[in-house]
């Protein structure tokens, strides 16, 4: 990990509290400058870095920045430890990129595999159609093997909505239904649409590959529960895993 992403974990680990410039470094196993630049680095990115002198350094309660790091501490290591995460600011879509990756890093690219960005600019949604993705929601699209995967009975499209229709509304305790197995509805507001794609060997007919495509427009959905992006991200990925 670089300098950059271990201080980053160190002060999401420490959310709301002040590390001394001292601890940071040990636990990087850097010099007190490179944190410093560190720092520097991640304000720049957007980050709510507090910094007092004989205190240290703290990453603020609010912060709401999508990063690995962040995703990572809510993980059950055990279970997703193998699991690839990769954050953009944006994407035209998350979906595109994941086949992408498929295409010409499949060797490492593999079950569990997530993409999320902060924003897209070309999000898709059925039938060739836009799906808006501003500023302040989840997009993420996940690589899933058919072998790997636990959906039972159900159709791919009808377990990923299952999984992350319960996930939000154990998240953010509220009650939501789904309809046409891909639009997840509060009421009568549209607050998550999900495209699921694959990918077929064409000499068996056989998906050898699904990309889940998942978009949820936060700001849209009526909730008192406070939950920050990266760990509902953490929340789906292991419901779906």
């Amino acid at each position: 990990m670089s300098t950059k992403s271990n201080v980053l974990t160190s002060l999401e680990s420490c959310r709301g509290e002040f590390i001394s410039g001292a601890e940071l470094a040990e636990r990087s196993g850097v010099s007190r400058n490179a944190v410093w630049k560190a720092v520097n680095e991640l304000r720049s990115e957007g980050y709510p870095i507090e910094s007092v002198n004989n205190k240290g350094y703290r990453l603020g309660e609010d912060s709401n920045i999508i990063s690995e790091e962040g995703i990572r501490l809510f993980l059950n290591k055990k279970k997703t430890d193998s699991v690839t995460i990769i954050v953009y600011k944006e994407l035209d879509s998350t979906n595109n990129e994941a086949k992408k990756q498929l295409i010409f890093r499949e060797d490492t690219f593999c079950h569990g595999t997530v993409i999320a960005a902060e924003r897209q600019l070309a999000g898709r949604g059925h039938d060739g159609s836009s799906f808006d993705s501003p500023e302040g929601g989840i997009y993420l699209s996940i690589i899933l093997e058919p072998s790997k995967m636990k959906q039972g009975k159900q159709s791919v499209a009808e377990y990923i909505a299952g999984c992350v229709k319960s996930t939000l509304e154990e998240s953010l305790d509220i009650k939501l239904s789904v309809k046409n197995k891909s639009r997840i509805y509060q009421g009568k507001k549209k607050i998550c649409g999900i495209l699921t794609e694959g990918i077929v060997d064409m000499e068996t007919g056989k998906a050898i590959n699904y990309i889940a495509g998942i978009g949820i427009l936060l700001e849209d959905i009526k909730t008192d529960n406070a939950i920050t992006r990266n760990e509902l991200i953490a929340r789906l990925v292991e419901s779906i895993l």
